[in-house]
């Protein structure tokens, strides 16, 4: 189980919508295994690959509301918006696709009683 001060901490950066958005991006962004590898005394790759899968996972499960809002709200301005070459269209692109990276691993996307159609995630009526 992941620590739940990470869990509160990124919900908190999640839920506050004056954050810039290429900033939640980032902190909801792991290393990568690669650096992983490089910066551990012994280069255990399989371990290093499971860890890093479930603290995706976790993430994914413990955050899925709230990336869920913010890949909804992106999407939604998005499909409004036309495209733009500025760092704000692209700061909202990042921070879409990073939510539906996790929303995508999370078993909440296809539970019973939501939408089938994965990470729609919106409950059925």
């Amino acid at each position: 189980m992941l620590d739940q001060r990470l869990i509160s901490a990124l919900k908190t950066v999640l839920s506050d919508e004056s954050l810039d958005q290429a900033m939640v991006a980032e902190m909801l962004s792991l290393p990568g295994e690669a650096y992983l590898t490089e910066i551990s005394e012994v280069a255990d790759v399989d371990a290093i690959h499971i860890a890093r899968e479930f603290a995706r996972k976790q993430l994914a499960n413990n955050l899925f509301e709230p990336l869920w809002l913010r890949y909804q709200a992106n999407r939604d301005l998005s499909k409004k918006t036309p495209y733009v070459a500025e760092a704000e269209h692209f700061a909202r692109r990042a921070l879409q696709n990073i939510a539906l990276s996790y929303l995508m691993l999370s078993e909440k996307a296809g539970s019973p009683g939501r939408d089938p159609g994965a990470v729609r995630g919106q409950p059925t009526t």
